[in-house]
Formats: structure tokens, C-alpha cells, sequence
């Protein structure tokens, strides 16, 4: 799922990247207990039928599930921010593991989309600078990350603010900022 949004504190713009959750994790548990329900209904007619070696099997088979319906929850939890302000591209981690955090500045950063190494493979999409270079958007489908790539772009080679319309400075604030400094002298 991809958001973008400008943010007020002194950001241009937000891009908020993270997994779909088609299920809660209270879902998960209650398709767990109605796996589990079925599974000890299949089981208990083996056990009194004799076969008894059938019972450990369904409770391991639970238990496999279970896991893998945590694994799957805990690796949706990784949502990326992208922030793009004036100075910098920031690059906000968290999830799974402690919140990582990545700045880059702005004007040295690119996008860049790499094609899949095979036919049907997804490709990869990366922020990057002279220093770092940082993947991001793992959990978006082709078509998710390539409309991502081409926002970023935008949002990272646009000027950070509005340049009015026949001024030689590049933000109202500088205007002002020299108009004040002019004052002063």
C-alpha cells in the first residue's frame, strides 16, 4: 500500500510504503482456532478408529500453520516513510526489527529502477546518493513501485518551494532574509 501526503513540519513531501494486512491478528488467531477446531475433528475419528500416530501430526501441522501465520504477520508490520524536504531525502525504517533511519541529501539523491534479473522477476527500486543507497518498496506490486519511482522523482528533482513568477531567488523565506539583511546594512 503506498500513501503520499505533504506533511506541515517542514517536510515537502511524505511517501508512507507498506504491506496490504488482509487480516488483523485477531483474524489470524481465529483462523488458527478454526483450523485447530477442524483438525481435531479429522483427528479424533482416526484416534478412535486406533490410529492414534494421526493426533501428534494434526497438532504439528497446527503448529506449523500458527507459524507461519505469525511469520507472515510480523513481516507485514515493516512500513518505510519517505520524507523529502529541502535539505534532504529521509528514509524512516521500522517494523520488525528497532526503527532505522537514513538521510540523504536532496540533491545529490536519485531513483533508480532496476529492471528484474529474469522475465517476470520484479525489479528493485532504490534512493540513492555518492555515499548510500537504500532499497525501498519491496511489498508493492510492479505496477505500485514503478508509479512510486516516477513520484519520487518528481518530488525530488522539483524545487523544494514555489519560485514566484520573475524573482531570481529561490524561496520567499531567502526574499525575506535578504530584504531583512539589506535593512541591517
Amino acid at each position: 500500500m503506498l500513501a503520499a501526503a505533504p506533511d506541515p513540519d517542514d517536510v515537502d513531501r511524505r511517501f508512507v510504503v507498506s504491506p496490504n494486512h488482509s487480516l488483523s491478528w485477531q483474524g489470524n488467531c481465529l483462523f488458527i482456532a478454526l483450523v485447530g477446531l477442524v483438525l481435531f475433528l479429522v483427528a479424533s475419528g482416526f484416534v478412535l478408529a486406533g490410529l492414534w500416530m494421526v493426533a501428534p501430526f494434526a497438532g504439528l501441522e497446527l503448529l506449523a500453520v500458527g507459524i507461519a501465520l505469525y511469520a507472515v504477520h510480523r513481516r507485514g508490520r515493516r512500513t518505510e516513510i519517505i520524507d523529502v524536504s529541502a535539505p534532504s531525502v529521509t528514509i524512516s525504517v521500522a517494523g520488525i526489527r528497532p526503527e532505522r533511519r537514513f538521510r540523504l541529501p536532496r540533491g545529490q539523491s536519485r531513483v533508480i529502477l532496476n529492471a528484474g534479473a529474469r522475465q517476470g522477476h520484479p525489479s528493485r527500486l532504490f534512493i540513492s546518493s555518492p555515499d548510500l543507497g537504500v532499497e525501498i518498496g519491496r511489498c508493492l506490486g510492479e505496477e505500485e513501485r514503478q508509479g512510486l519511482a516516477a513520484a519520487l522523482r518528481a518530488a525530488i528533482h522539483a524545487p523544494p518551494w514555489p519560485v514566484p513568477a520573475g524573482s531570481r531567488h529561490g524561496s520567499p523565506n531567502q526574499e525575506k532574509q535578504i530584504a531583512v539583511n539589506h535593512q541591517l546594512s
